[in-house]
């Protein structure tokens, strides 16, 4: 991108923190209610700017039971956000007291896609249907964001107390001086519902790019939105009709067997909208799963010969973990990057899978995550799956889910939404330190309906905005 776009980008974005304090000298180089961003193309490249569709997911990843971490960096450390919640430990604040990207993050670009959605009506050099596909666009991705923020920082959806639980802020205009109070969870969900049938009609089924949600991403959006609220039904219809717009999975097997040598850009079909999180590879914090997780693959599962090295320097010896290998920074040229924080048509398989099994439709659902699995595992060692019944055939899919979507929110938000049915909530359990043997070995446990799935606001965020109140159950510390 040029420089004279990023200076222009930076200029007109970089007071997008819900503070209003620090946007003044911004204003002051353009007049309030302007930007300097004029042409169709100008606002174009506002999504097409790579590092503006990264999403933090780091408060959240020791919750989720892919990951593990090097013994080094809990043994004898202060308590951390990592700490806690490694060793699922309710006992301790984990509010930050500096910013957190995983919540301003997403703002950002909240208000970045409200920009567009303003202004790129006045803008030149673009037809009416150009305009009217990018503001779909922008309303989708910022449907997502709120759907991000929501499935951190506010309790699991329940019908019964959607109506009355603290949540999130809306933000749905590029307004830097409005103090807002905080939505409903059913509110909130109710935005994104009406922002993505807003959207749904002008977006493309061929976008420029996979930085550029489809509509097979809206449709995929709204199937997930749906089955988080438990309204299988609707998700069920949702992901059809993303599924019938695109069901392309890319083969992962035919990549391992030609020696990962075929060069996949980003904008391949699989990607229904593409993000990453910032997992990143050879790096000790960022990127070692566990035992448990690395052996719950076939070991002619292409995913864990393609991703994932038993021997980088950063496994610890003898722990029996892997490291996650495959990421966008790691790869020259560029190769298939793995999406961890955008939706693959692979998740909406998975979704109408589930919806499938919860209505009883076991080998509907059985043949729906075959269809994953085949283009996954080695052929000599493909198996079908096996369910006998709606309990069975759920608690595969939910499985699976664990396999395909590695990373980013996925995994943290199944155990989340899960967590109050007996059938499928999931149990996190660790038994550490497996290497080191000065301190003595305890399990600890994460429970499904645990606190610590709610994910405590910065205190900034608390203290520059009276209406705002923590939904989480950490202690203030101030």
């Amino acid at each position: 991108m040029k420089k004279a776009f990023k200076n222009k980008l930076l200029i007109a974005l970089g007071c997008l923190a819900l503070t209003t304090s620090s946007c003044k000298k911004y204003l002051d180089i353009t007049p309030a209610g302007k930007t300097i961003l004029t042409t169709f193309d100008d606002y174009n490249k506002v999504v097409n700017y790579m590092a503006l569709h990264g999403y933090n997911e780091y408060d959240v990843r020791y919750l989720s039971d892919q990951w593990w971490i090097n013994e080094l960096a809990v043994i004898g450390r202060d308590p951390s956000v990592i700490t806690i919640e490694f060793l699922c430990d309710e006992s301790k604040t984990r509010i930050p007291t500096v910013q957190s990207t995983s919540y301003n993050g997403p703002y950002a670009n909240i208000a970045k896609y409200s920009l567009i959605i303003d202004n790129v009506g006045a803008a030149t050099g673009a037809t009416d249907a150009q305009k009217k596909q990018l503001i779909a666009e922008a309303k989708a991705l910022r449907a997502y964001c709120h759907f991000i923020l929501l499935n951190m920082y506010a309790k699991p959806y329940d019908a019964a107390t959607a109506k009355t639980d603290n949540a999130i802020i809306i933000k749905n205009s590029f307004n830097l001086e409005e103090t807002l109070s905080p939505s409903t969870v059913d509110e909130v969900y109710n935005f994104i519902e009406s922002e993505l049938q807003a959207a749904i009609p002008d977006l493309s089924n061929t976008p420029d790019n996979a930085f550029h949600p489809s509509k097979a991403f809206g449709y995929g959006l709204l199937a997930k939105m749906y089955l988080f609220k438990g309204q299988f039904d609707k998700a069920k219809e949702a992901a059809k009709q993303s599924l019938a717009l695109n069901s392309y999975i890319f083969d992962l097997v035919k990549y391992y067997q030609n020696g990962q040598s075929d060069p996949v850009d980003m904008g391949m079909a699989e990607n229904l909208y593409y993000a990453y999180g910032n997992t990143s590879a050879e790096t000790p914090l960022n990127s070692v799963i566990s035992a448990e997780f690395y052996n719950s693959f076939n070991a002619s599962d292409a995913r864990r010969m393609c991703y994932f090295s038993t021997t980088s320097p950063v496994v610890q010896t003898g722990s029996g973990c892997a490291a996650f290998i495959k990421s966008i920074s790691s790869i020259t040229p560029v190769r298939y990057c793995y999406n961890t924080a955008g939706l693959k048509t692979t998740d909406v398989f998975l979704i109408l899978a589930e919806c499938e099994a919860r209505a009883g439709n076991v080998q509907t659902a059985i043949g729906l995550v075959d269809s994953v699995r085949r283009k996954r595992i080695l052929p000599a060692a493909f198996t079908p799956s096996v369910a006998t019944d709606t309990k069975s055939a759920v608690n595969m899919v939910i499985t699976e889910r664990r396999k395909e979507l590695l990373f980013g929110f996925n995994r943290f938000w199944d155990q989340r939404r899960l967590g109050k049915e007996p059938d499928y909530a999931i149990t996190v359990k660790r038994v550490f330190p497996v290497v080191n043997t000065t301190v003595p070995q305890v399990t600890y446990t994460l429970n499904p309906t645990s606190p610590l799935y709610v994910i405590p606001f910065v205190k900034d965020v608390i203290i520059n905005n009276p209406n705002m109140k923590e939904n989480s159950q950490d202690a203030l510390t101030w």
